[in-house]
């Protein structure tokens, strides 16, 4: 691989990596922490809430991006992301040092909004710089290798690490694990190759205003119906499987911990270098059929196999090959958003594209329980596995007329 890609996709999976680490620190360590310390359902799901309001309002930093740090701003654009990475991890110092009591609360609560929105900005930035600095052949790798770091971070670093430093060795040694590789994370910026960030733009300038009002004209329903519903499979499962891991099928903690969380980080490992062999050699829209076929057959399979879900290796099974799939659908779909982004409102556009993936994830898991009392757990599985296959069809309408444009600061 070459040296300048390799630092490349070596930076945008490390900023990647950080926003994972931030994620699962909310739902692994502040909440269940602030639980055991008697506070009620009702401010955790206020703190929860309160912490997604930056997220909700980033179309807001991503025009400003686009307004001030641009393709053309060089340079500024990696200092602005050491900057944002240095401010989040000053920020988990802060909160790594405050006490999780009750008489605190107005502090933490603060402190973590406000760790979101710097997570926010930084989402965002890594985002628009990634349109910008991935050629069209490389989208599906750059893509696959943040999608690695996002989920590395969540599992690998930010439940099973931080679960195991907690339980072994008390909850202010594993806030310091935190608060560390957040600061390691502050170096990723510094792989990004400078060449590219200098590089001159390759096409005219066109004001903000004017890029905006052409993406309100220009016909994106294809794109933007793919975004809304990309995720609400994986949100429809994600929202039933504690249930039925725990309950359906009687799993321990233990066993989540220390047997599924592990598996789940080796196959994610695994799947990096696959999924960037698949989506470099046959582009984005063709890996994204194959990967959300490859997902829903999963499910699909796995809701039919229900006479053997009393087999621990079935549902071994079925947590490898769904890691594998799920890094190269989803890694295909994010590089499939980028190419079909304007230029000029990369930023802007590439959000927007996101928001529609998060609305979807958001509502989806308000219709488990009603979807669980009427099909039951197989019945889950089976309609999510055929509603993931469907959605090749309006992914390969996309790619009929899919002309692909070069990055923007190529090198």
């Amino acid at each position: 691989m070459h040296r300048g890609r390799t630092g490349l996709f070596v930076g945008l999976g490390g900023l990647y990596l950080a926003q994972g680490v931030i994620a699962a620190f909310g739902s692994n360590v502040l909440l269940p922490q602030l639980a055991a310390t008697g506070v009620t359902l009702d401010y955790q799901v206020e703190l929860l809430t309160l912490g997604m309001v930056p997220w909700v309002l980033k179309l807001l930093w991503a025009v400003v991006l686009d307004l001030v740090f641009g393709p053309n701003s060089g340079t500024r654009r990696r200092t602005l992301l050491v900057s944002i990475s240095l401010v989040c991890t000053l920020i988990a110092l802060w909160l790594s040092l405050t006490p999780r009591t009750p008489e605190a609360l107005a502090s933490l609560t603060w402190l973590w909004v406000a760790l979101n929105f710097a997570a926010s900005v930084q989402d965002v930035t890594t985002d628009g710089l990634a349109v910008d600095l991935l050629e069209p052949e490389e989208r599906g790798a750059g893509n696959t290798w943040m999608q690695v770091g996002t989920r590395m971070g969540q599992l690998g670093l930010g439940a099973l690490l931080l679960a195991t430093v907690t339980t072994h060795y008390g909850l202010d040694t594993a806030m310091a694990v935190w608060v560390g590789i957040l600061g390691v994370c502050v170096l990723a910026p510094f792989m990004l190759p400078r060449q590219r960030l200098q590089a001159p733009a390759n096409r005219p300038h066109t004001p903000v205003l004017t890029a905006l009002l052409q993406l309100r004209t220009t016909p994106k329903y294809r794109i933007g119906a793919l975004a809304g519903l990309a995720m609400v499979g994986s949100a429809l499962t994600s929202a039933v499987a504690p249930t039925f891991l725990f309950q359906e099928l009687g799993l321990t903690y233990n066993d989540y911990t220390y047997t599924l969380l592990p598996l789940m980080v080796v196959c994610t490992l695994l799947s990096g270098p696959v999924s960037h062999h698949l989506l470099t050699r046959v582009g984005v829209h063709r890996a994204f059929v194959a990967g959300t076929v490859a997902v829903g057959l999963v499910w699909a399979v796995f809701g039919l196999a229900e006479p053997l879900w009393s087999f621990r290796g079935t549902l071994l099974a079925l947590v490898c090959v769904e890691s594998v799939a799920t890094v190269i659908c989803f890694s295909a779909l994010y590089g499939l958003l980028m190419a079909h982004t304007q230029p000029r409102i990369r930023a802007v556009h590439f959000t927007a594209l996101m928001i529609l993936v998060n609305l979807g994830r958001t509502v989806a898991p308000n219709f488990a329980p009603e979807l669980l009392a009427d099909l039951g757990y197989a019945g889950i599985w089976i309609t999510c596995g055929i509603g993931q296959m469907l959605l090749a069809i309006p992914a390969l309408l996309l790619a009929r007329g899919y002309a692909p444009t070069q990055a923007t600061n190529p090198s």
